[in-house]
């Protein structure tokens, strides 16, 4: 009965953890009038993983803002092809289907880098 109460409390815990990096429904976001209806939904919702590290305000890690799609693809397919990594980055990409992929470089390839 434990790990039901924890499988519940876990979806719950990623929206506050969402809510916390901004990435949020309140977020700003201009390039968002540019997608159609699939791109928002998968691939934005796809991408909110990549936000806690790669946006424009953290500065630790590069922003993804000035990746082409192709090259996005290129190095998501590359960490998953990794057997042998053990990164965040190799974990997350392991997780994605070849359209998971294809969605996420879709959606970070037309943001706009903030003025």
């Amino acid at each position: 009965m434990r790990k039901a109460h924890i499988c519940l409390a876990l979806p719950a815990l990623g929206l506050i953890s969402l809510g916390a990096c901004g990435g949020g429904p309140s977020a700003p976001n201009r390039s968002v009038q540019n997608l159609d209806a699939n791109q928002i939904g998968v691939g934005a919702s796809l991408s909110a993983a990549c936000a806690g590290c790669h946006s424009h305000s953290s500065g630790a890690i590069v922003s993804l803002a000035d990746y082409s799609e192709a090259h996005l693809i290129e190095r998501l397919n590359w960490y998953k092809a990794d057997v042998s990594g053990t990164t965040v980055m190799h974990r997350l990409a392991r997780g994605y289907t070849e359209a998971d992929i294809a969605s996420i470089a879709r959606h970070l390839s037309t943001q706009e880098r903030p003025e």
